[in-house]
């Protein structure tokens, strides 16, 4: 009976002794998002022509788009880099008190659209200008993109890191204790994303914002108040406390 009981006490240590024994860790996130100043920009524009008759519907089009192009070139945008993005000619019809359609053609839509590449972001403003009154009466998208992305999301996932490692430090004081070597290490969904104006600010912080260096507000370059760049990534270490 008394060896039994022994046993059972035993059995029943196991569990606890085993929790006793597991180490101590902290897990932290860890988010950082870089400004940068964007160095290439994508136009795209179209063309919307409407004629009753579809050849002369056509024809403005064509014209238009000729021109389009031809200012997007003697603006700095190379040919290379001017691109049809889409073309569509669609039948309009005239409406119906009984259908809500009718069976007589209203008018053609005739659309085009072309995406410009521009290297120079400083001549943005006047490649927008020039195509729009080149005959351009659809803007349907600006984005603001830069070539170096992977080093920037480099430096943003860098800072994530040393964001994650000093809130496991202020966390672990609190406790009286210290962060000891990271056990894992696992990264979260990096981002990126661009704005149509430019907004200043950022500090450093436990999640990270920095602005990285660009033209600022009085810059002559023709680039000022052009949208900047949010390269972002986020890390999750799991730290020894110590």
């Amino acid at each position: 009976m008394l060896s039994l009981t022994l046993l059972t006490l035993c059995l029943a240590a196991g569990p606890l002794e085993k929790h006793m024994n597991e180490p101590r860790t902290i897990t932290v996130s860890g988010e950082a998002e870089l400004k940068v100043a964007p160095d290439e920009v994508t136009i795209t524009v179209g063309v919307d022509s409407r004629d009753k008759d579809l050849g002369k519907a056509k024809k403005d089009n064509d014209e238009r788009i000729k021109r389009i192009i031809a200012a997007a070139k003697n603006s700095g945008v190379e040919e290379r880099r001017i691109a049809t993005d889409r073309i569509s000619i669609e039948p309009h019809y005239e409406s119906s008190s009984y259908s809500g359609r009718g069976t007589s053609i209203e008018h053609y839509a005739v659309q085009r659209n072309l995406q410009l590449t521009l290297r120079d972001v400083g001549r943005f403003d006047a490649v927008l200008s020039a195509v729009v009154e080149a005959g351009a009466n659809v803007v349907h998208d600006v984005q603001f993109t830069t070539t170096e992305l992977r080093k920037h999301r480099d430096q943003a996932r860098e800072l994530a890191m040393k964001a994650a490692g000093e809130k496991a430090g202020a966390l672990a004081k609190t406790m009286g204790m210290k962060p000891g070597k990271p056990r894992s290490i696992s990264e979260g969904g990096g981002s990126w994303s661009a704005s149509y104006g430019r907004r200043g600010g950022g500090m450093m912080t436990q999640n990270v914002m920095q602005m990285t260096a660009g033209p600022g507000p009085g810059s002559s370059d023709g680039a000022a108040g052009l949208g900047m760049i949010g390269v972002s990534a986020s890390v999750t270490i799991v730290f020894d406390l110590e």
